[in-house]
């Protein structure tokens, strides 16, 4: 500390007091403040530990969730193109009929038109299992596609 009488001995060697004892007993005297700043790190510690680990885990079942996803999707496409082919095969059958004299044209067309919707249905589903790529894609951290 400085303790000096006059304006003059402010500066003088003689003015500047200390105390070892404050010195010593002040870091001593905290009264439990530096442990309740490690208990309060080591909790913040704990809580962000807490928050990562919740964001792998949402981030693991998105993941699994988007290939459940890709696989439903595939399976789907997979049956709707089997319909489409035999639907198309069908088809061409009842054309072949017609021709040969054997069928009405009422036959054709109700061939015709279930193969078409086959066909559009199966687009669909192959447009859904490209969009379950994307989705799994997406989970997996790929990020937005431009």
């Amino acid at each position: 500390g400085l303790l000096a009488f006059g304006i003059g001995d402010v500066f003088d060697n003689e003015s500047l007091v200390g105390s070892l004892a404050g010195s010593i007993t002040g870091p001593l005297l905290d009264f439990g403040r530096i442990a309740a700043e490690i208990d309060g790190a080591a909790a913040g510690k704990r809580a962000a530990f807490e928050a990562y680990r919740g964001a792998v885990y949402t981030a693991l079942g998105d993941a699994e969730a988007a290939y459940g996803v890709v696989a439903t999707a595939d399976a789907e496409a997979a049956a709707a193109a089997r319909e489409a082919a035999a639907l198309q095969r069908a088809a061409r059958l009842a054309n072949a009929r017609f021709e040969a004299g054997l069928a009405d044209f009422l036959t054709v067309l109700d061939a015709r038109r279930a193969a078409d919707a086959s066909g559009e249905r199966a687009a669909a589903a192959q447009g859904r299992a490209r969009r379950a790529r994307v989705l799994l894609w997406q989970a997996l951290g790929g990020g937005t596609l431009r």
